[in-house]
């Protein structure tokens, strides 16, 4: 089975706590991202700020309004590890970090993109 960092994203869009919150809102809507990692100043992954996060609170940089304590993968859990931290957290997407650093982000269409191709592969 194959492991998270053969089926993340790896050119990840991101995010700092300093950044405006409307600049965000418009990087999520021209990417047609629900959601991405905020990065710290060493490039560690710091939160998670959706287009809930800025319609439901109040503030005017990511910081204020990021989720904080996030769920990530390691590179070498499996599809299957991935999926079940996805479906136990209700969450849309998961970033990987291997020493506490963002290498990539899973989204539930990478999970279907991945699974389709399994898929198609055995037919």
């Amino acid at each position: 089975m194959a492991t998270a960092d053969a089926i993340m994203t790896t050119n990840v869009i991101s995010t700092t706590p300093e950044s405006d919150i409307w600049e965000v809102a418009h990087v999520l809507l021209d990417n047609g991202f629900g959601g991405m990692p905020v990065i710290g100043a060493s490039g560690e992954l710091v939160g998670m700020i959706s287009g809930f996060d800025v319609i439901s609170k109040r503030g005017s940089t990511v910081g204020e309004i990021m989720s904080l304590g996030v769920v990530w993968a390691n590179p070498q859990d499996t599809f299957q590890t991935v999926v079940q931290m996805m479906g136990l957290h209700g969450i849309r997407r998961i970033p990987v970090c291997s020493d506490g650093q963002l290498v990539g982000i899973i989204s539930r269409s990478d999970l279907l993109r991945h699974r389709t191709s399994m898929h198609d592969q055995e037919r």
